[in-house]
Formats: C-alpha cells, sequence, structure tokens
C-alpha cells in the first residue's frame, strides 16, 4: 500500500488555479528538483513523501556535508528520507513534467547514502495511470559522502511519462537509515569528440555555469562571421572586476586519451591584445582533484584567432579528465569588456561516442512561458508559446489570489507570442501569471521591485 504525504514546497494555495501545470525541464536547465528557495527550478513543485505507515519519512534539511567538491553538492538545502521498514518508499514529484529523452536520455541523482550497495530506484510513470511507468535501478558505491547516480532512459518514449518517482533502499527491511539526496536532473550522455570538435554552438552547444562575471554566458549570432570564423552562432561574455573569472561546461566529456596529442584550440575575438586566455582541465566530479591549466596570449583585437593551449609539459593523465573551463580574461580586472568565443577542439585520440538513440519527439501537449525581466521595475515582457490553435488566457494574480490584470482572452494560432505586464499601479511583492489553452494550465512566478 501506499501512503502519500504531501510537502509542498514554495506552493501557494490560488483560488481556482490549477498549479500542476505541464513543466517542461529543458526550460529549466534540465533540473527537476532541487532545496534551494531562490531557484527558479524549486518553484510550484509539489513533493510527496511515499511510504507504508503515517511515519513523516521525507523532510527538507541542511545539508549534511557541504565540504564537497563538485559544485552541486554544496547547497544549503537537500532532501531527507529516513526509512521505516518499508520496502516501497521514498518520495513523488506530483507535477506533471513534460519528459523528452532526446538529446537527454540520463537522468541523475545526488545522493548521500547510509551504506554502500543499496539501491535507488527511480521511476518514470503516466500521470494519469501509475500503473503504466518505466524504471530504473542504481546502486550507492559509498556511505556518509555525496556520490552522483545516473539512470539511463535511452531509447525510451518520450512525451509517455509525466511522473516521477524515487525510492530508495528498495527491498530492505532497515528502520531509521537516513538518505540525503538533491539535484535530480536530465543529463546528455558525456560529450564525445571523434571529429576533435567540443562545442561549436551551433549543433553541439551543452550548458554553461559562469562566476565572477557581471552578466551570464550567452549564445548570440557571429560577430563577425567574414573572418576566420563564419560560424552562424558564437558564445560571449561580459569581463567584471575579478582577475578570476570565467566559463565551464556543466556536462560531461568522455575523459580526455592523450595518447596522440594534448593539445586543445579556441577561436578567440578579444577586446585588446596581450591580454590572457587560461583554459583548465578538471575532473567533472572532483574539480579540485589535480586540475590542470594552459596559458595563451592574444595577438589581436576585434579579430578572430585561434589560440592552442599545449598540456604536453604537464605530462596530463589519460581518461582522467573530463571538464573543460575557460577564463577568456584571466589575470585582468578591465570590466565591461565582451569577449566572444567558438569551436573549442581537442586534438588527441578520438572518443566514439555511443550512437545517437533516435527517439520519438513529446507527443504531450505543450505550454511554454516566460517573462523577462524578472525581477522587474516597473514592466515585465512576458513570453508564451502554444502548440497549436486555441484560446488562450494569461492572467496576472497577487499572492492571494486576486486577479490583477487579464493580459489575454482570445483565440490565438500556434506559435510564439509576446505581452507586457506593467506593474506601475501596483506594490513590490511576488505574482503569479497563468497560462490557460485547452484545458491545460501553466503558471509562473515573477518579483516586482521597487
Amino acid at each position: 500500500m501506499r501512503k502519500i504525504v504531501v510537502f509542498c514546497t514554495g506552493c501557494i494555495l490560488l483560488s481556482g488555479i490549477n498549479l500542476l501545470g505541464q513543466i517542461d525541464p529543458e526550460a529549466r536547465r534540465g533540473v527537476y528538483l532541487n532545496f534551494e528557495e531562490e531557484s527558479e527550478a524549486v518553484d510550484l513543485l509539489d513533493v510527496v513523501a511515499v511510504g507504508c505507515d503515517d511515519l513523516p519519512v521525507f523532510e527538507v534539511v541542511e545539508n549534511p556535508d557541504r565540504d564537497g567538491n563538485f559544485d552541486d553538492w554544496n547547497t544549503a538545502n537537500v532532501g531527507k528520507i529516513t526509512t521505516t521498514a518499508c520496502t516501497n518508499e521514498g518520495i513523488q514529484i506530483n507535477n506533471e513534467f513534460l519528459i523528452n529523452f532526446s538529446p537527454r536520455p540520463w537522468i541523475a541523482v545526488d545522493v548521500f547514502a547510509p551504506a554502500a550497495d543499496l539501491s535507488v530506484v527511480l521511476r518514470l510513470e503516466d500521470f494519469n495511470d501509475s500503473e503504466t511507468f518505466v524504471q530504473r535501478e542504481a546502486i550507492t558505491n559509498s556511505s556518509g559522502t555525496w556520490e552522483r547516480l545516473e539512470f539511463d532512459f535511452s531509447g525510451e518514449e518520450s512525451g509517455k511519462y509525466g511522473r516521477i518517482v524515487m525510492l530508495v533502499d528498495t527491498g530492505g527491511v532497515a528502520a531509521g537509515e537516513e538518505w540525503y539526496f538533491d539535484n535530480i536532473k536530465q543529463r546528455r550522455p558525456p560529450f564525445g569528440y571523434s571529429d576533435g570538435l567540443l562545442v561549436n554552438f551551433e549543433d553541439k552547444n551543452p550548458w554553461w555555469h559562469w562566476w565572477g562575471l557581471p552578466q551570464p554566458f550567452e549564445v548570440i549570432d557571429n560577430i563577425d562571421p567574414s573572418g576566420l570564423n563564419p560560424s552562424a552562432k558564437v558564445g560571449t561574455v561580459m569581463s567584471g572586476a575579478s582577475t578570476y573569472e570565467g566559463i565551464g561546461f556543466y556536462e560531461k566529456c568522455y575523459p580526455f586519451d592523450f595518447t596522440d596529442g594534448t593539445t586543445f584550440s579556441l577561436l578567440v575575438y578579444a577586446p585588446a591584445e596581450e591580454r590572457t586566455v587560461r583554459l583548465k582541465l578538471e575532473r567533472f566530479e572532483n574539480k579540485n582533484d589535480n586540475p590542470i591549466s594552459v596559458d595563451a596570449i592574444t595577438t589581436k583585437a576585434f579579430e578572430w584567432e585561434m589560440l592552442e593551449f599545449d598540456f604536453a609539459d604537464l605530462e596530463p593523465e589519460s581518461d582522467f579528465y573530463s571538464k573543460v573551463t575557460i577564463f577568456p580574461d584571466y589575470g585582468s580586472d578591465v570590466t565591461d569588456e565582451e569577449w566572444f568565443f567558438d569551436d573549442i577542439k581537442f586534438y588527441g585520440t578520438p572518443t566514439e561516442p555511443p550512437a545517437e538513440v533516435k527517439v520519438d519527439q513529446p507527443v504531450a501537449y505543450q505550454l511554454a512561458a516566460t517573462n523577462y525581466p524578472n525581477p522587474f521595475n516597473p514592466s515585465t515582457t512576458i513570453s508564451y508559446a502554444i502548440p497549436k490553435p486555441a484560446k488562450v488566457n494569461l492572467t496576472v494574480y497577487d499572492m492571494l489570489g486576486k486577479v490583477i490584470s487579464t493580459l489575454v482572452n482570445e483565440e490565438k494560432p500556434a506559435g510564439t507570442f509576446k505581452v507586457t505586464f506593467d506593474g506601475s499601479a501596483h506594490a513590490t511583492g511576488v505574482y503569479f501569471y497563468t497560462l490557460s489553452a485547452d484545458n491545460r494550465i501553466l503558471t509562473r512566478k515573477m518579483l516586482l521591485i521597487k
């Protein structure tokens, strides 16, 4: 028997509004669940405990170990499950997700287990029929420390499943064991480089994370396609006051094999000559485990040039490094300068990634909505998309569920649209907007700051 205890993270009660609208993980950088209040990835998620008795097996607590070297393991809040000798207990995210296995067929969960060799099951269910599901099992490798478990759903049908369930210590009988978990997210398989090319921002573009920079990393139109680099799209960042600022892959590469070569290259469009660019290699699982780096100096300004980074003198260990980090303005405190870069390549031993698994595209009805800027003052632009013609309603509510403004209430063709919400007449605070079409409702949060 399944006992469900509701724990609503970041939920509010809006009269007459269904908050369980379909959620697209792709719009959330692949994240299904974490427990950071400031993260958009946790807004309006309904997390429930699954167990066999009345004991509260699930709660949100402080991270028991923030010393882990993996960035994701330094978060402040995590989920906790205390076992009760039930053979099937854990958590369920009681929201409907648009689960698309292409191009990210892996789902990862960070786990802090009470022992090694314990089973964790990740189950994906039909949102309207829990008896229709697919699941994968992973075994813990350690105890008392964070590790990342991965569940490969390659080949499964996209759009068929919408609910996520995680069960710990399945089949076990031990009571009182404490499990911690965090960061349930979709992942691509590791980046292959059979052609030497890691990233080109056209068809090979991983997620990125950044630090020390005043603005986030972006992919934009090529600043100068007539020169050395004719590509349509490139990456860009704006320099800040930090002398140690950069960007890195948010996804794992196949560990580099240096048998046939040790050189990387990068196309750079720099704001000045004689600026240092650093390329750093790290272990994806532990960035502080013997990282190595090589510097190159720009020789041109406002023109594409290729910089090379040869790690031969450092005698890098093969099959060890699996992450690339770039510091485009290393050692400089000059601010507000734009850097552009493209075509990150590795001239070493090719690594053949697995053949791409062709899976069905989502068949579920998908709504999409986002607003920018957020926070805003006094206005923000809400972009929304509908997959087929429908009567569309877009309404703004306050925290108490009172209607503030109806922005759209008319028939619309399939497509993407924009509308502006003006908050000049309203007070600082949190507001919600709901997009409804064809009996589907999607809710998003926005913050007005005056």
